[in-house]
């Protein structure tokens, strides 16, 4: 095995669960989240070893983001939420998201999920990396290119959508 192989697979293998979920949670597919990752990570091989975003885990999730949009444009993806199946997210895991920040999986269940998926995309995606994967509104400014005050009302948005979705206060501000 080269050097480039060992370095790659010591980096960003250990995000493949992160870079599925996300996945999933912007497709809401199985299928379609697998080939996205797979996409990510063969664009990642292309272009490891070239300056990027200095933390691995985000440079690749933001791989995944742009690939998503691009299949979910491409294919005029059209979502339909039916029995959705809970993350393959394990809290235990060290290839789990920052553990001090707030996690979906602490409200999950299906009722949580069902809710999850029935948001538009770009909730989904806001709260999934701010809330799972422990992205700053630094990181996510980054991302979307919009201001830190624009990423806080999203992200309100968002919340309070899911809220209305559960139908509850569980997801608090």
């Amino acid at each position: 095995m080269g050097e480039k192989q060992s370095q790659f697979e010591e980096l960003l293998l250990t995000h493949l669960d992160g870079a599925y979920n996300f996945a999933y949670w912007l497709v809401l597919n199985h299928r379609d989240a697998q080939a996205i990752v797979q996409q990510s990570y063969a664009q990642a091989w292309q272009e490891f070893g070239e300056p990027r975003e200095a933390n691995a885990r985000v440079w690749l999730l933001t791989l995944v983001l742009r690939t998503a949009q691009a299949w979910i444009h491409n294919r005029s993806f059209r979502s339909k939420v039916i029995g959705l199946v809970p993350l393959h997210h394990r809290p235990d895991s060290p290839r789990s998201a920052n553990p001090d920040a707030k996690t979906v999986t602490e409200k999950s269940g299906p009722s949580f999920y069902n809710a999850l998926g029935r948001l538009p995309a770009e909730f989904r995606e806001i709260l999934v990396l701010h809330e799972a994967e422990g992205w700053t509104y630094q990181q996510l400014s980054a991302l979307l290119g919009i201001t830190r005050e624009e990423i806080a009302t999203k992200l309100s948005a968002a919340r309070r959508s899911l809220r209305q979705e559960l139908g509850d206060s569980r997801w608090t501000e």
